[in-house]
Parts: C-alpha cells; structure tokens; sequence
C-alpha cells in the first residue's frame, strides 16, 4: 500500500472532508463493480431490508427478530441491520 502525505494549506474542514469523501468515491467505484457483488447477493433472490420484510410478511417486529434467532427465514447482516430474503 502506497503512503501519500496531504499537505493542508489552509484549514478548512468542511473542504478537506469533502475532498477525502471524493476520492473514496471515485476509488470505491473503479474497484468495485456488479461482479464482485454477486458473491453476495444472488442474482436470483431479492433481500429486503428489515421494514419491507416486515409489511411483506405482515409480521410484528419481535416475531421476525425471533424468526432470525431461529434461522426460520434466509437473512444477512449488512452494517448494522439486516436483509431478508422472502
């Protein structure tokens, strides 16, 4: 892995973040493409984030929880939350 030292100017903040948010952007999205998400994702199912997975299956939170806990339905953890396949 290259370093690379980033000599500031002037301070401003608001500038520099944004300045690291572009190039993470454009760095995410040259090395990254639909392929490498396959693995993840199938193709051929739709996961649903917690909310729709609960108004599809008119469920009550507790109950999907307890499903989860139970390996009664597919699901991944994405982040902090959750995604359902149906």
């Amino acid at each position: 892995m290259k370093k690379k030292t980033i000599e500031i100017e002037r301070w401003d903040m608001e500038e520099f973040i944004d300045t690291i948010v572009e190039r993470v952007s454009e760095k995410i999205s040259i090395e990254i493409n639909c392929e490498d998400l396959s693995a993840c994702l199938p193709c051929e199912s739709e996961w649903l984030t917690t909310e729709e997975t609960l108004k599809a299956l008119k469920l009550s939170r507790p109950t999907l929880d307890r499903m989860r806990k139970d390996n009664e339905i597919p699901f991944r953890r994405v982040g902090r939350g959750y995604r359902y396949r149906i």
